[in-house]
């Protein structure tokens, strides 16, 4: 299984998306950042016992149209994404979850060019979790850059 996007994980019997996420990933309510293999997300009510799913992994960052991890999502790694590539619709995040190691900056235009603003758990080991974004930057991203960051050690 090729999981580019995360670590993989083999659908057990009796698995629900929830019970995925409060196992591996510490919280149940964050079972929307599990994807399939191919970066879609898996029907939560047609889990099937070998089916393959990536897990978040520390570096990578969700975007969620809406507050509070809500709406659409996608799973960004390290990378430029530019409008059409986001996963999103274009001006539409509002919250995110930065991995630790890494750092996302949005950018207000597409080519990463206008305001910019940077979220970073700061080189810590922990995940940052944005569930709004601000008033300055609710649904106005672009583009988004994802780089590895380590903080000022």
């Amino acid at each position: 299984m090729s999981c580019a996007a995360g670590r993989p994980y083999t659908v057990q019997p009796d698995d629900t998306l929830v019970m995925i996420a409060q196992r591996l990933l510490g919280d149940g309510s964050r079972w929307p950042d599990i994807k399939n293999a191919d970066g879609t997300s898996p029907d939560p009510e047609d889990l099937q016992p070998g089916q393959e799913l990536c897990l978040p992994n520390g570096q990578t960052v969700m975007v969620y149209e809406d507050a509070d991890f809500q709406g659409q999502n996608a799973m960004l790694t390290v990378g430029q994404y530019d409008w059409g590539q986001l996963g999103i619709a274009n001006d539409t995040l509002s919250s995110l979850r930065v991995g630790p190691l890494v750092a996302a900056t949005l950018y207000a235009d597409t080519h990463f060019q206008g305001r910019s603003k940077i979220f970073s758990p700061d080189g810590s080991s922990d995940e940052l979790d944005i569930s709004y974004v601000g008033d300055d930057f609710n649904d106005i991203t672009s583009s988004i850059v994802v780089q590895i960051d380590v903080g000022e050690g």
